[in-house]
């Protein structure tokens, strides 16, 4: 297309048709790519917290049975006492 020649409703209305077809393709790729990554951080985030969560049971448990056998240990020695 000449700079200098003018151009007409038809020429103009389908060179900005192709601009927004591109454009919306672009974007339409950009939003699947972001799909992706945001989905790859979720996971990676669910499961560092479920990583995380599992620890902090564990170390609850550790501490409950460790509380348990202590006590445990108190009340055999006292019915050792009791039973000498």
């Amino acid at each position: 297309m000449d700079d200098n020649a003018a151009v007409t409703q038809k020429q103009l209305t389908t060179q900005l048709t192709a601009m927004k077809d591109e454009m919306l393709s672009a974007i339409r790729q950009m939003i699947a790519e972001l799909r992706i990554e945001f989905r790859g951080e979720l996971k990676t985030g669910l499961q560092q917290l479920g990583d995380d969560l599992t620890e902090q049971m564990r170390q609850i448990e550790t501490n409950m049975l460790t509380s348990f056998h202590s006590y445990g240990k108190g009340i055999s020695h006292r019915m050792h006492d009791l039973e000498g």
